[in-house]
């Protein structure tokens, strides 16, 4: 070994480390990292070493936010084989606080894993835990928390009323706030329960500040939606600015009408303008999309239809009875297909769908469904989007609430809140 330099020697020796440190770890399939070896430029003898660590993927797929405790909790499990049976460790000693046997095991062919379920329903205790398999390692750590929808959906609800505040919040987040306020307003209240919600104060000085001039013909209809909306449930705060928010929405849909007639946001507008004002104009504006609705059944992809339906279906305003009927039965049949496939969509490791921003805007359209049947069974199809948006899909990834707008969580949580309330 004498003819070896210096340097060759430390070339080897770094070699074999980073052979060793890239077999560590657990059974998990590991993402390939990568080494780069960067030739010395200086009098240094020692090359400069740039090293990746491989990512470890886990085989355990679990909510990454955690479970309610008195809720349903499963997790996903895969390998080239699996365990009779998983553990339930606690992360704070690593004591093993619960076991069972892996369920509905079945075999994709294309991986060539096995997929199994943990089912730990029964398990209710609060703490922070993970799921061990043994021959697949571990999954990441969650949660079990009593009150872990109210949780989530409270600090939501900090960071948009912060939005509010710094003027960066969306009409989308708005509107989500406003609808989930008129169809769960328990859920917003607080020990002074008179007082007007904070966000709805903070939204008072938005509406005050918008410059609609920069927006489009359609951003600025939605604009006017959302300020007849609010109009309409601040008015038992603020009669008077009320109405100022109410004739400025009226002013700013007119001025739309010159370009556009007939959209989505359009529809939007003039139905919460009619639930506002009961004006014949309004109501007449309405009836002209009757034949549109009735000859389509695909309109809810774009969602002023599906707010501007529901806003008319819920009006103490006369309606035309027939076009609330086609409203319903659209809405229910769209629901019916998604309840019937979105096992496929949301299979925690076979997963088929358009990405993140799809998936919830298909549990937004059941939450509107569930805000009319109250069903248990929607409920919880909306409760395994969560999961799967949370951590419970194949790269083990949450995508709460970074991905997607955080409007449309807005709805699942509230829903998931009013329940357990």
């Amino acid at each position: 070994m004498k003819w070896l330099t210096k340097t060759s020697a430390m070339l080897i020796i770094i070699g074999l480390l980073a052979g060793a440190l890239a077999g560590c770890g657990d059974n998990s399939t590991p993402q390939e990292g990568h080494s780069t070896l960067v030739s010395a430029t200086s009098m240094e003898d020692v090359p400069v070493l740039e090293y990746t660590v491989p990512h470890m993927q886990p085989k355990i797929a679990v909510d990454c936010s955690g479970y309610q405790s008195d809720a349903p909790k499963s997790a996903t499990l895969w390998g080239k084989r699996l365990p009779d049976e998983y553990v339930l460790v606690r992360e704070e000693d690593g004591a093993q606080v619960y076991r069972g046997g892996i369920e509905d095991v079945t075999y994709d062919e294309e991986s060539g894993y096995y997929i199994g379920y943990a089912d730990f329903e029964e398990f209710s205790t609060p703490g922070e835990y993970y799921l061990y398999g043994s021959g697949i390692g571990r999954s990441l750590t969650f949660s079990v928390r009593d009150d872990f929808y109210e949780t989530l959906f409270r600090d939501l609800y900090r960071e948009l009323v912060g939005a509010c505040h710094d003027k960066s919040v969306s009409l989308g987040e708005i509107n989500a706030l406003l609808t989930t306020y008129e169809w769960y307003g328990s859920i917003y209240q607080t020990d002074e329960k008179e007082a007007t919600p904070e966000f709805m104060a903070e939204l008072a000085g938005w509406f005050k500040d918008m410059d609609t001039t920069r927006m489009d013909s359609e951003e600025t209809s939605l604009y006017a939606a959302v300020l007849a909306k609010y109009s309409y449930l601040y008015q038992k705060y603020d009669r008077n600015y009320a109405t100022e928010c109410l004739k400025r929405a009226s002013a700013v849909y007119e001025q739309t009408q010159s370009t556009l007639h007939e959209d989505a946001e359009s529809f939007y507008a003039v139905t919460e303008l009619y639930r506002a004002t009961g004006l014949y104009t309004y109501r007449k504006q309405i009836q002209e999309y009757k034949t549109f609705f009735q000859k389509s059944s695909s309109y809810f992809e774009q969602s002023g239809y599906l707010y501007g339906s529901m806003t008319y279906m819920t009006t103490r305003q006369k309606v035309d009875v027939e076009l609330c009927e086609t409203f319903m039965e659209n809405l229910l049949a769209r629901v019916e297909e998604l309840d019937g496939c979105y096992e496929e969509m949301i299979h925690p490791y076979r997963a088929r769908n358009n990405g993140e921003e799809a998936l919830l805007k298909r549990a937004v359209e059941m939450s509107f469904a569930n805000y009319v049947l109250d069903s248990l069974q929607y409920r919880a199809v909306l409760e395994e989007f969560l999961h799967y948006l949370m951590g419970r899909n194949r790269d083990c990834t949450s995508f709460y609430p970074t991905k997607g707008d955080r409007g449309d969580y807005v709805f699942l949580l509230a829903q998931m809140v009013n329940a357990n309330n």
